[in-house]
Formats: C-alpha cells, structure tokens, sequence
C-alpha cells in the first residue's frame, strides 16, 4: 500500500508538472506535452492504473530472487524461471620442444566456456532447460541444452530434447563441477559428451539408472538424417555405498569436513550405421563400454574411471575392427579450507592394428583456490603429455574413423615428439 500511495504521490507530482509545462508551450514540443486540463487528467488516470497493475503483481505472491541464480517465480512455486550463467577465462604457455609440426612455443589467452542457460517448471511435474554456449573461437552461440522433463512419480522421470549423454562420468558431470581446468583425454576419445534422444531415469535411494535412446555419441545438434547413428542405446547404472545422491552427483572434489560419500557406476552403450548408401560399404557397429567409482572424504577424494570401444566396419569399411581403451586416475586432498591440490594420470591404449597404435600418456598436477567455492574459483595447472600425439590414433567419432589426442580445448596441440608440456591459469565465475 505505501508503494502504491508513493506512486499516486509521484503521478500527481508529475501531473503538476505537465501543467507548468503545458502553460509554457512557447517553448515546448507541443506534439507530446497535454495541452489541457483534460489531457492532464487523461495522463494521471492513466499513470494510477499502471500503478494499480503493478501493486497487484506484487499482492499476487510472485516472488524473484537469487537462491544460487537469479529467479522469477509464482506464488505457489509451481512455475519457476531461473537464469543462470557461468565463464572460463584461461592463459595457458605450451611447450614442445623438437617437434616439427607447429612453433616450439606458444602462448595465448581462451575463453573456453561463455555459457548462458535458464531452466525451470512448469507446474510442478514438467521442467525444461536451455543453455547457449559462446564459441572460444568464434564468438557465435551454440546450442547445448535444449530438453524438458516430466516427472512421473518420487522415482521416475524423462527427458527429451538435447543434453549430456548419460554414459561417462567425466561427461555427465558438468562443466562447472570438475577439479581439474578440463576434462581428461579419456573424455575427448571416448566420452558421449551430448545427445539428441529421449531418457528415462530411475532413482530409488541406493541405486539410479539411466536409459537413453539417441541419436549416438557426441550427437549434438544433427538434423533429422544426419545423425552419427541409425539408432543407439544406453544404460548407465550407479550403486551408492555411502552418502547421498547430492554428494555422489555434486563436483568431484570434497572439502574439509566433508561426509564420506561413495559410488561405483557404469553403462554399456551400442549403435550402428548410418548407412553411406554406397556401392561396397557396410554399416558401421560401436559398442562402448565404460566403469567408475567416485570416493569423497574429509577433505580428500579420488575418482577413476575406464572407458572402451569395440567397433565393427569402422567408417563402413568392412573388416575395420578395432578394440581400445583409455583410463583415468584422480585424486585431490584439501591443503586448508580454500585451497586444494590435485593430480591426475591419463592413458589412451588404441588397438594394435591401427597405423597409429601407440599408447599415450599423460600426468597433471594442479591447484585449485576456492575463492568464494566453485562460484570464484582459480585455477593452476601443468599437464606433461609423454607421449608424440601423431604415433596415437583412437576412438570412433560420427562414424569417419578415430582421432589423435590433439585438442586445444583440452590443452595438448598436435606433436610429433613426446614431452609436451602444458601451463594453464583458468578463472571460473558463476552467477
């Protein structure tokens, strides 16, 4: 009520005001100023029903706010909007020395991640999320999420549209939730990243599960009759052993004071074609495979987690039959209550019969300093990749073949010689 008197206060101020003006039209534009009485009271009932409007929004219980993101909700909290947003500033210095592919040093500031999303309800069963990411090279946005749920009951929920693929764990995580700058090199051969495709998901309080029907691994933003994959199916289990599921699903690392939480998990993943249509060719099968614990304590943590693919025909080519694996080891311990100090070992183990068959291998060593958790967070890190990138080929990425594991996003550019050395700085704000 005093919102609305203060603003009847203002509109009758207002309308004096206009009648001073109207009075000296010598010098005003007459086009916009009331002329008359008449205009005067026109404008003033027309700013008091404005005023009535907005004093009943407010009356009506809708609230906004900021509870971990900027939110505008109703009354009875049955529709919601939240917005969201998060950054990834990086300065990173790579070292190859001998190698004769690309400058022995470079340098050079990234920005990763530039990531808008808003999710929320409708009523209290359906939700949705959208979530737009700025390109580091490019600047041009990307379409990441785009899906909605429907709740079923206390267990049971689907999800449609486009999102992270419940297979890996690296993956199904989150960008924002990782300990270390980027994922490993496991997640860049041979995690699903995104999807298109429906999921249904079980929770009970020890067990969860995930089964996806899709548009393949790494299917993010394919057309109808572009897709990696005629068909595909995944089923991801997890058992908990100790804790709750917001521990077990929340980031990887575990601060001081913190509950034991433990879970061990893994999917099975197939799809085949699509099919070329050309004369010869055959369609390719990929079966993928994956298995993972996650161990937090007091301050303390590891994870580990082993991925592998056997495919058939790759890329359509009859007899192109491959079998390999990568693994991953990590672990964190809390030096005080804002600074933590991890490490990580990747291997990339690719099948005998490939041209490149090399096993590569890489060792990390960061610091991570909480400065306000997650939300402000720094980070330093010097990864030391062993092994030339050009002597490894793996995986199998929308049906054309494997790949070397060289990504700038993930630090390691392409090399010929072994001993590359990566130093990364990244900054990490949430809002």
């Amino acid at each position: 009520m005093r919102r609305l008197q203060h603003t009847r206060g203002l509109a009758c101020m207002l309308a004096a005001a206009g009648t001073m003006i109207a009075s000296g039209a010598a010098t005003a534009d007459m086009a916009t100023v009331p002329q008359n009485s008449d205009d005067v009271r026109a404008l003033v009932s027309e700013m008091l029903a404005d005023a009535e409007g907005r004093s009943s929004l407010l009356q009506s219980g809708a609230t906004a706010g900021h509870d971990g993101g900027f939110f505008v909700s109703s009354a009875d909290g049955a529709f919601k909007l939240n917005i969201k947003g998060f950054m990834q500033f990086r300065y990173e210095l790579n070292f190859r020395d001998g190698n004769t592919i690309g400058d022995d040093f470079t340098p050079g500031f990234n920005a990763p991640r530039t990531v808008m999303f808003f999710k929320g309800q409708i009523f209290d069963d359906i939700g949705y999320q959208i979530r737009m990411n700025f390109m580091r090279i490019t600047g041009g946005g990307v379409l990441d999420d785009a899906f909605m749920t429907y709740k079923i009951d206390d267990n049971w929920s689907v999800r449609a549209g486009q999102g992270l693929h419940a297979f890996d764990r690296e993956w199904f995580h989150g960008d924002v939730k990782l300990q270390t700058i980027e994922r490993s090199l496991v997640a860049l051969m041979f995690g699903g990243q995104r999807t298109q495709g429906i999921m249904a998901k079980y929770q009970g309080d020890d067990f969860r599960t995930f089964l996806t029907f899709s548009d393949g691994l790494r299917g993010q933003n394919t057309d109808f009759g572009a897709s990696n994959a005629d068909f595909a199916f995944t089923a991801r289990g997890e058992f908990k052993l100790a804790g709750d599921w917001k521990s077990v699903t929340g980031p990887l690392t575990s601060p001081m004071g913190s509950e034991d939480a433990f879970a061990i998990g893994g999917a099975v993943h197939y799809e085949t074609g699509p099919d070329s249509g050309l004369a010869g060719s055959v369609e390719q099968d990929l079966f993928a495979w994956t298995a993972d614990l996650n161990y937090k304590s007091d301050g303390w943590n590891v994870m580990a987690a082993v991925t592998g693919y056997h495919t058939s025909d790759e890329a359509g080519v009859a007899g192109a039959d491959f079998d390999e694996f990568g693994f991953v080891l990590q672990s964190g311990v809390y030096l005080s209550e804002d600074t933590e100090l991890y490490g990580r070992y990747t291997l990339i183990s690719p099948d005998d019969a490939r041209a490149a068959n090399d096993d590569f291998n890489a060792i990390a060593l960061g610091v991570n300093w909480y400065i306000h958790g997650h939300a402000a967070r720094l980070t330093v890190q010097g990864e030391l990749f062993l092994d030339p990138t050009t002597d490894t080929v793996a995986g199998n990425f929308g049906n054309t073949g494997g790949r070397n594991p060289a990504s700038s996003l993930f630090g390691v550019l392409a090399d010929d010689d072994d001993n590359q050395f990566a130093l990364s700085a990244q900054f990490q704000l949430l809002f």
